[in-house]
């Protein structure tokens, strides 16, 4: 079973603009934290290429899991949730 988030190959406007949407709150949330790409790349260990084609909607598929992992290192995607703690981005070397 895949347990991936599709665009498909046919053009599919309403897709790539949900794509695009979630893509602009993941970078206003990063930013929102101060992180770079490599910060997240880093707390939610998904590469840097992967997130940036997912900021700029260029992504064409992801794993539930990996994006689970990026919106849950950066303790969601809301304005007023907490902040990360500095420490929870290197997490994964402990």
């Amino acid at each position: 079973m895949d347990d991936r988030i599709r665009i498909g190959r046919e053009h599919d406007p309403l897709a790539q603009r949900g794509c695009m949407l979630l893509g602009a709150m993941v970078r206003r949330r990063r930013i929102e934290i101060a992180w770079t790409q490599r910060d997240l790349e880093r707390a939610a260990r998904v590469s840097q290429s992967m997130i940036s084609r997912l900021e700029t909607g260029q992504l064409r598929g992801i794993r539930f899991g990996r994006l689970g992992r990026i919106i849950a290192s950066m303790n969601g995607l809301d304005p007023s949730a907490p902040r990360p703690a500095i420490h929870d981005r290197f997490a994964f070397l402990r």
